[in-house]
């Protein structure tokens, strides 16, 4: 982190947008817009302390929602996804947006760990931790779903698995194998051969 790269503006509370409100177990918690960020308060009428900060967006923040541990912020054309979990004993947050990347957030460090570029073809649709493992699942409007592992000592993801499918519709579709399979070319320009005995796709040129 460079000695003039900002973090959190001292005083700055809350935007002019509207903030959301969520119980979690016996706690209740306040999401907070403050211009490129947000926050997140304990809001016990005893507590209201600071208990997150998130990371610095690209656009100013225009409408804030959460869910259980979920953040997403709206910001320009985009909106962001944010999962909140603890990896090798470090917090980290995962976010995606309407560009297919992937951005992992060191909350401990206070800056950005990876960029996981072209994860998907499409907008990220959710992102989550499992818990106990370094395992991050995501899935995206480019109908498909992919699993990446945290196990080197840069701490950068790779590809573990993952299921896809044709990301815009097919265009000819045929039986092949006596049936067992299925063989398919579609508008995004890529040929498949799925089996129905396994029901996953074998392989896929494009």
């Amino acid at each position: 982190m460079g000695i003039f790269e900002p973090f959190r503006a001292i005083g700055y509370i809350t935007s002019t947008v509207p903030l959301s409100v969520q119980r979690l177990g016996t706690e209740t918690f306040v999401t907070v817009s403050v211009g490129k960020a947000w926050q997140i308060y304990n809001g016990e009428c005893a507590k209201l302390n600071l208990v997150l900060v998130g990371p610095q967006l690209p656009k100013k923040i225009r409408a804030l929602a959460s869910y259980r541990d979920y953040t997403f912020a709206a910001y320009g054309n985009d909106i962001a996804v944010f999962k909140r979990a603890h990896q090798y004993g470090q917090p980290l947050l995962a976010s995606g947006g309407s560009s297919g990347v992937i951005s992992i957030w060191n909350l401990e460090k206070r800056r950005l760990q990876s960029v996981i570029r072209e994860a998907h073809d499409n907008s990220i649709i959710s992102l989550h931790f499992f818990a106990n493992e370094p395992v991050l699942m995501s899935s995206s409007a480019d109908n498909s779903i992919k699993m990446w592992i945290f196990d080197t000592s840069d701490g950068d993801p790779h590809l573990l698995r993952f299921r896809t499918g044709h990301c815009a519709p097919p265009l000819c579709i045929s039986f092949y194998a006596n049936g067992r399979h299925i063989l398919s070319v579609g508008q995004d320009r890529a040929f498949r051969l799925c089996s129905l005995i396994q029901v996953l796709c074998v392989s896929c040129i494009g």
